[in-house]
């Protein structure tokens, strides 16, 4: 869902925690998307709230 909405394949797996084989990228990827990374987890943060305001009603 996260690559069909348009977010960079690198940040999904990311955030994902999918382990990148080589140990020196893995380490600086995860610094580097940071700001990506909370950008994505708002959005999830989003789809959850409007799931579970539509699963009340």
């Amino acid at each position: 869902m996260l690559n069909e909405t348009g977010f960079q394949p690198d940040v999904v797996e990311s955030v994902l925690a999918q382990i990148d084989a080589n140990p020196t990228r893995a380490a600086y990827n995860r610094a580097v998307y940071m700001a990506q990374r909370v950008e994505i987890m708002d959005w999830w943060g989003q789809k959850i709230s409007e799931a579970a305001q539509s699963s009340a009603l």
